[in-house]
């Protein structure tokens, strides 16, 4: 899953140590490096742990003096050198239980005659000793997915070596679209919690229900999972792997046997992608693949997430994320920080001493020193270092009980059984293993060495999520930077582009030339497609075809297709040369056209022409816009073709308001013509020879997806603008200045911006007066009257009927919850303070306790988002408000086809909650509300939830009353403090635009 934080300190492991060895070259050097290297890391593990004392007294001088060094700071870490675990128990069943064996020594015994009339081997590599077994797995038993899908081991019989893999088909076209092998770090966790937590079909709550994933990464693809190295997951043996280049000759082994049994799936694109300490992995079992000239694996690119690769340089910037300048509020004090940054000299030299040498000597305490050094103090406070956003919530499971329960639902006997396992048990992470790695020295190896000969015959991906510590966005863009390789130079000067999804929402910052591109994704932590799951899958489908920049630059980087049978296109071709996704059809070749007339069928039965292209009529014209992923043939009915005309006849240009009346046009209205141009599909109506444009991107926009259900909410969230914030914003809370506010409107697109961003904003510098605090307010819109009146000024006065009005201490809660439409945005200005104390201000991002109450309570989420409750203001005489209807806490915007459906708005004050209905089920759904309820109010009453902050005058404070609950403690003595409501509405409508351009915001609501 993940670089394994919690051993990083420990440096404990159980593994050989073998003596000097040099590893890694510069592949640009020669030809494979990994050739000679080989033999004696492979070697390394199967020694025996008694000569560990043996095999020191072999150091030399200076290594003996870093080994002593590091055993002075940390004793009791260097003293586990020589642990040991055994293996776990196991059964291996007999060949005869498989449905398909297939055998190296066969795989190798195939010669066939060169270009030269000599005899070689069809595939080259060392296979003899190896064995692939697999069997079905049955969809219908486990419910994972309803695909195809296969399980079973890869053996290496002469060294007791039994890897466990689980393959899942394609869910889209799964003979033409590629394979993919997925890879976690560790090392020595299972790629089973990348199933689970974050790529695969499907999802495991802690009642071990499945729930299926619609932004799996076998959306477009078929994904391997592979269990490596051995003890690993599923995975055996009675020795045990401990360095990446012993690994990869399993790998190829394993790649080169699953193609050999399954050719079908032999002839796609095949990727690697993996994270954490798949940036030692990767690298290593690429140069593998690629140092076999004659094989069956057709590998195209790799994919590396928050890897660690270059420790010398990524290790420079675990203090800058820590610290306050990765995107993110500091999480350690100064003094911890300039700790950090003292050791760090330190640091580096021991790291360029490993790399120097590549000897176990110098890399071990290299490894024990620097985790110590510059992971220490921010593990210690107990954060979690895989996503700097919050607290570790679950030691016990590496931060995410998730894991927890992942590992209970594959222990069970009937999982196993239908998957074949031969292991007793399975855990998510093996300890034994990861010490085993980095006391055989292989955490601080320079692999980086390898990626220069990669990018010579393959692109390589380096994407990071900006919000994890462990392997952190800030070092992976160092890296990629820093790598000596004849692209550097134009690398280092490309532009930084934005990604967006198709709805136009940016998701990261890319940058690329040559084979090279670094990706940064936002809001996302170690683990990207668990954190941003629709920007992963969009991502991979734009790597896969080479076509990943940003979505906006429409002219340079992505085909629309409108329509197509299997081997022909009509397109507008709006990049050229097209996409290798189009290798097939030459421009300019058969059934190719730049541009074209789509022909009007002579009967509903008859819906392609001769060509095999589809035709229009009656039911609509057909439509496929494909951007990288692609998207299901649809047809757009012809009604709505014509209502939708963007034209000046049918738009007013100055109101943007339909200039004509809908109901005039004929209800079976058809077209005359329907023709592709270079901007947009243009057509000539049949009724009155009216000529409609739909611009490309209007029609991407509006075109027809699949819907996914509710209970998959937040599955997307990150394709929001929002960021998520706990207790940790008080370091650095979001604020502007008045004067930047009061100048012009880019202030107040500035001071917008952050309210959307972050749900609260201060505001620095405003003149201390009710006045100026409505002039201020009102820079946003007019200030919305209620029942309480306009802008206010008060005092405490209990004749205002609302505990608000009190000195009463008040729990974290929404304001005019009883309104069918609440308050959008509230403002705070404390004027002044006197003869008394307390008061502070209590903030908490609703949209951040959601998450994290749908993390640990599905249901408690669902009956929240679902059941409907009332909500009443009747305290003053005269006043009885409540909703038009009853209002769920959860509240979502509007299910469009294709989306999940964010959280929009948070309605929650239990002071003013009305009574929950007993319903027809005895009482049972208002138990269950109540259940809920309590686990919501136990969320936000959580310190780490909590931020607290007392107001100042000249400081006010506004937010969104749709997202951020807010309170107080009681206090004492007279406050005075001005504010006022915004209308929600008005407040989106002011932002947008102030923050694009009239033509950008029209193309968000149009």
């Amino acid at each position: 899953m993940k670089l394994l934080a919690s051993t990083v300190l420990l440096g404990a492991a159980s593994a050989a140590i073998t003596n000097q060895q040099q590893i890694l070259k510069n592949p640009l050097e020669g030809q494979n490096p990994l050739k000679d290297a080989a033999k004696p890391i492979a070697n390394a593990w199967s020694k025996s742990l008694n000569h560990l004392a043996e095999s020191m007294s072999e150091m030399t001088t200076e290594a003996k003096a870093i080994w002593d060094e590091v055993t002075m700071y940390f004793p009791e870490e260097m003293e586990k050198a020589s642990f040991f675990s055994a293996p776990k128990p196991h059964t291996k069943k007999p060949d005869s239980a498989w449905d398909f064996v297939v055998k190296g020594s066969d795989v190798q015994s195939v010669w066939v005659e060169n270009a030269n009339g000599e005899k070689e081997r069809e595939i080259d590599g060392k296979l003899e000793s190896y064995k692939l077994r697999a069997k079905h797995v049955d969809p219908s038993k486990l419910g994972v997915d309803t695909v195809k899908q296969y399980s079973g081991y890869l053996d290496d019989d002469d060294n007791d070596k039994h890897l466990f893999y689980w393959f899942f088909e394609s869910r889209n076209d799964p003979k033409n679209d590629p394979v993919i092998l997925w890879l976690n770090g560790g090392p020595g966790c299972s790629s089973l919690t990348g199933l689970f937590l974050e790529l695969g079909p499907a999802s495991i709550d802690k009642n071990l229900k499945l729930h299926s994933n619609p932004y799996s990464w076998n959306a477009n693809a078929s994904v391997i999972f592979l269990d490596q190295p051995v003890n690993v997951g599923y995975s055996y043996s009675g020795g045990s792997v401990s360095n990446t280049i012993a690994a990869g000759k399993d790998v190829y082994a394993l790649l080169t046997l699953f193609f050999k049994q399954f050719p079908e799936y032999a002839k796609q694109d095949f990727h690697i992608a993996g994270e954490s300490y798949a940036g030692h992995y990767i690298p290593v079992f690429t140069s593998e693949i690629l140092a076999h000239k004659k094989r069956n694996i057709n590998l195209k690119s790799v994919l590396i997430g928050n890897g660690l690769t270059d420790g010398l340089t990524q290790y420079e910037y675990y203090k800058p994320m820590a610290c306050g300048k990765g995107g993110y509020p500091a999480v350690l004090d100064e003094g911890e920080c300039q700790a950090m940054e003292n050791a760090l000299p330190r640091c580096q030299s021991m790291i360029q001493a490993c790399y120097d040498s590549e000897s176990v000597w110098s890399c071990v305490p290299a490894s024990i020193y620097c985790n110590n050094a510059m992971i220490g103090p921010y593990q210690r406070t107990g954060q979690n270092v895989y996503d700097i956003r919050g607290q570790c919530e679950d030691s016990n499971n590496l931060c995410y009980s998730a894991l927890g329960w992942i590992s209970d639902f594959l222990n069970k006997a009937d999982v196993q059984k239908e998957l074949g396992v031969e292991v007793s048990s399975y855990d998510s992470c093996n300890f034994d293993i990861n010490r085993n790695f980095l006391f055989q020295g292989d955490w601080m190896q320079p692999f980086h060495r390898l990626v220069p000969g990669i990018l010579e015959q393959i692109p390589v991906l380096i994407y990071a999520g900006d919000a994890d510590f462990i392997c952190n966005w800030l070092g992976n863009q160092a890296w990629t930077e820093a790598l000596e390789w004849p692209g550097q130079k134009d690398f280092n000067k490309a532009d930084i582009k934005d990604i967006k999804l198709d709805n136009g929402d940016k998701y990261g910052k890319i940058k690329n030339s040559g084979n090279f591109t670094f990706l940064q994704i936002f809001g996302a932590g170690h683990m990207v497609p668990m954190d941003q799951p629709e920007a992963s899958l969009d991502f991979l489908n734009r790597w896969r075809i080479q076509n990943y920049v940003a979505s906006d630059l429409h002219s340079q980087y992505y085909v629309i297709v409108i329509s197509y049978s299997e081997n022909i296109w009509l397109a507008c071709d709006l990049a050229w040369p097209l996409p290798s996704v189009q290798d097939n059809i030459e421009p300019g070749g058969e059934g190719y056209e730049i541009g074209g007339i789509l022909k009007q069928a002579k009967s509903a039965l008859d819906r392609h022409d001769e060509r095999g292209l589809p035709t229009w009529g009656e039911w609509g014209v057909p439509i496929k816009l494909e951007k990288g992923s692609g998207t299901p043939v649809s047809a757009a009915p012809n009604f709505w073709l014509r209502d939708n005309c963007r034209c000046e006849k049918c738009v007013n240009q100055d109101t943007m308001q339909r200039a004509f009346d809908t109901f005039s046009i004929p209800q079976d209205i058809q077209p005359q013509e329907v023709r592709t141009e270079k901007d947009g599909l243009r057509i000539t109506w049949a009724n009155d020879g009216h000529v409609s444009s739909y611009k490309w991107d209007w029609l991407l926009k509006h075109r027809r997806k699949s819907s996914v259900p509710i209970s998959e909410q937040e599955k997307d969230e990150k394709a929001d603008p929002y960021v998520y914030w706990d207790s940790s914003i008080a370091q650095s809370p979001p604020s502007v200045h008045y004067d930047e506010i009061m100048v012009d409107d880019k202030g107040v697109g500035a001071w917008t911006a952050k309210i959307r961003e972050y749900g609260f904003c201060y505001v620095d510098g405003c003149p201390v007066s009710p006045e100026k605090t409505q002039e201020l307010l009102e820079r946003i819109s007019f200030i919305r009257v209620t029942h309480y009146g306009g802008f206010y000024d008060f005092t405490a006065d209990l004749t205002m009927k609302d505990t608000a009005y009190t000195t009463l201490a008040l729990p974290a809660h929404t304001d005019t919850t009883y309104f069918t439409d609440p308050a959008g945005l509230q403002m705070f200005h404390l004027l002044s303070h006197t003869e008394g104390s307390g008061g502070a201000s209590l903030l908490v991002d609703g949209f951040n306790a959601a998450r994290t109450l749908l993390k640990e309570s599905q249901t408690a989420y669902e009956i929240l988002s679902k059941k409907p409750v009332s909500w009443h203001a009747s305290g003053n005489e005269g006043i009885t408000i409540t909703p038009a209807k009853k209002m769920p806490v959860l509240n979502f915007g509007d299910l469009k086809e294709g989306e999940v459906p964010r959280l929009m708005q948070v309605r929650w004050n239990n002071d003013d909650r009305g009574v929950v209905a007993l319903g027809e089920d005895e009482g049972l759904g208002a138990e269950k509300w109540y259940k809920a309820a309590a686990k919501w109010d136990e969320i936000l009453k959580r310190k780490n939830i909590e931020y607290w902050a007392q107001l100042k005058p000249g400081r006010p404070l506004i937010f969104d009353n749709w997202r951020v609950l807010h309170g107080r403690s009681s206090f004492t003595g007279k406050r005075r403090i001005c504010g006022g409501y915004i209308n929600h509405d008005d407040y989106i409508s002011r932002w947008r635009n102030t923050n694009y351009t009239r033509e950008e915001a029209l193309a968000q609501i149009l």
